[in-house]
């Protein structure tokens, strides 16, 4: 938004900007408050991926009446369940490991080095993890294979691949790669106390845990590998969920916020 404020103001056109980040602090200390003044001013309207980055906005002085929460949403037709052994196969995985995914840059915020913590813990030369993404090295282990960073529409297969999917994450807006995984069908593990809440049902569609808790997570990690039934009874909740909120309501959405700014 305020990349293409300047743009605005000299052709007095509609401003609507898409919000979609966990955090503003970066952002905030970058600008001058002049500048987010005019920015305030002239946007027309702001779409929030969640309730908590609507409220931060509304902290840094943006009306709450020109915002609305549309949450991120899934290609349904892409991302679904698909038959596991053949998706490890295709990627050389023994089909007798349990496999645990992780996907997005290898941060703090992120938290792959606690998932890795956490399984070195559990000491069972069973588990493999799967790291999609790339930043910072990752602690030398034999249980980890990374593979770099892919186009969306090849993830569906990597997931599928995974037995259960593991991110211990510090901070969120609304999660994209939570809903893809979830949309296809996949037991997640991520973090009590952020946004993530609002995505996770705690044992109902996934477990949530203390993302800074590295035995929290082995030991989530160890029910999940332990307890099939658990697992079963998780990716059913989720294949009832699919198709609840779909990328093309979501487009319909923005696009009639879009028609009445015109």
């Amino acid at each position: 938004g305020l990349a293409s404020h300047s743009y605005v103001e000299e052709n007095n056109i509609p401003l609507i900007i898409a919000s979609g980040e966990s955090s503003y602090k970066r952002i905030k200390s970058s600008f001058s408050s002049s500048q987010f003044q005019s920015l305030f001013k002239d946007t027309n309207f702001i779409v929030c991926v969640s309730n908590s980055n609507m409220e931060h906005l509304e902290q840094m002085g943006f009306d709450s009446q020109k915002m609305k929460v549309i949450p991120n949403a899934v290609d349904f037709s892409l991302f679904r369940s698909k038959n596991k052994e053949e998706c490890k196969k295709r990627l050389g995985i023994d089909t007798h490991k349990f496999v645990i995914g992780f996907i997005g840059h290898f941060i703090q915020r992120k938290g792959p080095h606690r998932v890795i913590e956490a399984i070195s813990e559990l000491h069972d030369p069973n588990i493999m993890l799967i790291c999609v993404g790339s930043g910072d090295p990752l602690p030398q282990n034999d249980f980890t294979r990374v593979i770099p960073p892919i186009p969306n529409g090849d993830l569906p297969d990597i997931i599928n691949a995974f037995d259960i999917f593991v991110l211990p994450t510090l901070s969120e807006g609304h999660c994209n790669v939570i809903e893809e995984v979830k949309a296809c069908c996949i037991p997640i593990i991520s973090s009590k106390g952020t946004t993530v809440e609002t995505q996770i049902t705690d044992g109902e569609n996934g477990m949530l845990v203390n993302p800074l808790a590295i035995k929290e997570i082995g030991d989530a990690i160890r029910n999940l590998k332990q307890n099939s039934d658990l697992r079963e009874k998780i990716s059913k909740n989720l294949l009832e969920e699919r198709d609840t909120y779909s990328l093309s309501k979501r487009a319909e959405q923005i696009g009639d916020i879009i028609s009445a700014q015109l």
